[in-house]
């Protein structure tokens, strides 16, 4: 059964078992054979960078296994009333090789490792319909493999103020999937009520996360970092120092404290982008914003972001569906788009790249001070561009394929502003400085309660429409104003 090896001052045994355990077995020979006993795993043995924590309540701690084929193994804790199985580690950690969740009491079928034995911890067939995994060390968490849930699916929460990295993640059989670097609080009946966020960064890193499976996918920190590719299907990002509510999703900004706040709340790199269904991001601290130098792009539905600070795109950010965001500053040189709507609300917009809008939706830029253009704007459907100064460069274009409303109080026009198979308006209470070209295929109506400077610019309809500019002094030297067929009209003081 087994070999003993005697020694007039110390006795070993070793025994080898079906599940590949073996047990150590020592004692003093004084006389007679006295042993004790302890369980530790032959062939690979559980990550020693996964610590339970031991101060915890003994219903808050799980126990860890190895598999067959040796992936970690983690006996969540006993679910309470709510269903809420909720794991206290001091480090947690998920290698290149994977993890179990084992949220079945009995023998099950895993795609990561076969087949596992039961959890003990579950010997009730009370199964948990949420697992938090949460550390109380000071240890950030580095996920570097794929982490499956065995037997009953159920929503995770890796919580850990220090940090969450994904290198490589990825999540089987879960129905929600959520990242947060804050600490959790409770209702009285157990439920996951809130997850308070003060600081931390969720990172992803080299071959980042493969979320295709996950329904659901949650990032909540003060900072989110994009350095590796991101898939997921619904993907929210709720950055800031917030108080998260688990429940409905929402979140509350928490008062301002004397830590320095990110630049960019949401930073997303060159190598780093982010593909998902749909995505909503929301910013909810002051004064931070997003960077986007890779690709965000939503493939099958809407992307929404809001934030309170500045909005850099060097790369792309565009949506299968609706694109809605409303946000401080916008500083584009890349590509912002929408297969369908756009609607972009801000306090100020220089763009040097493209905004592209295909739908046939009326599309809305609404900017409260400066719009800076010297990329090209362009709209499939209607556009409504509003900008209390609206300053389009040489090399700027601003067409619609139909009709094209303008409104603010100055405009300087050097390049194209045009409605090619609509209606162009204007409604300006400044000046109106025109060098370039404010063309129609259709009405022209343009109107400004100060000086209207046509010097050597081009106003004019292409076809039938009529053409109707007033100001308070049009000034009309080297410039053209004409119509294919229409009515050419002039209102002015001078």
């Amino acid at each position: 059964m087994f070999k003993t090896k005697y020694n007039p001052f110390y006795i070993s045994r070793i025994l080898l078992i079906k599940r590949l355990k073996y047990t150590i077995v020592t004692g003093l020979f004084l006389g007679g054979n006295l042993f004790s006993t302890f369980p530790i795993y032959a062939g690979p043995r559980p990550a020693s960078n996964i610590v339970v924590d031991p101060t915890a309540p003994v219903n808050k701690r799980p126990s860890i296994d190895v598999t067959n084929n040796g992936i970690d193994q983690i006996n969540i804790a006993h679910p309470n009333n709510a269903g809420v199985s909720h794991n206290l580690f001091n480090q947690y950690n998920v290698n290149e090789s994977g993890q179990i969740l084992n949220n079945s009491s009995t023998i099950t079928k895993t795609k990561l490792a076969g087949q596992i034995t039961g959890n003990p911890n579950l010997n009730d067939n009370h199964n948990a319909n949420l697992i938090i995994n949460e550390v109380t060390g000071r240890s950030p968490t580095r996920l570097l493999g794929y982490t499956e849930i065995a037997g009953k699916q159920a929503a995770l929460v890796i919580a850990n103020p220090s940090g969450i990295t994904c290198a490589g993640c990825g999540f089987v059989n879960t129905t929600r999937t959520s990242f947060a670097t804050g600490k959790t609080q409770f209702d009285q009946e157990g439920h996951l009520q809130s997850i308070n966020i003060n600081d931390g960064e969720v990172a992803f890193e080299g071959k980042g996360g493969n979320f295709a499976e996950v329904p659901v996918l949650d990032i909540i920190s003060r900072k989110v970092r994009i350095e590796g590719p991101v898939n997921g299907q619904d993907i929210k990002i709720t950055a800031g120092r917030n108080i998260y509510d688990y429940v409905n999703g929402t979140a509350t900004a928490q008062e301002p404290d004397n830590s320095q706040r990110p630049e960019f709340a949401i930073d997303t790199s060159v190598l780093g982008g982010m593909t998902g269904n749909h995505i909503q991001m929301m910013v909810n601290e002051k004064g931070a914003g997003v960077r986007v130098d890779g690709r965000m792009a939503s493939t099958a539905g809407d992307m929404q972001l809001t934030a309170d600070g500045k909005l850099l795109i060097n790369g792309e950010m565009s949506a299968r569906n609706n694109l809605h965001a409303k946000i401080d500053i916008v500083e584009n040189t890349g590509t912002i788009g929408a297969d369908k709507q756009l609607s972009l609300q801000a306090n100020s917009l220089t763009n040097s790249g493209k905004i592209i809008a295909n739908g046939n939706d009326r599309n809305q830029l609404s900017i409260r001070d400066n719009l800076t253009n010297s990329g090209s704007i362009l709209s499939q459907a209607e556009l409504q561009l509003t900008a209390q100064n609206i300053n389009n460069t040489q090399s700027g274009m601003i067409n619609s394929q139909q009709n094209l409303f303008l409104s603010g109080h100055d405009v300087v026009n050097n390049g194209q502003m045009n409605a090619v198979n609509g209606s162009l308006q204007g409604i300006f209470q400044g000046n109106v400085t025109n060098h370039g070209t404010l063309v129609s295929n259709n009405m022209v109506n343009l109107s400004t309660a100060g000086r209207f400077d046509n010097s050597s610019g081009q106003i004019g309809s292409l076809n039938k429409g009529d053409v109707t500019v007033h100001g308070g002094d049009i000034n009309n030297q080297s410039g053209l104003i004409r119509t294919g067929q229409g009515n050419v009209s002039l209102t002015g003081s001078s």
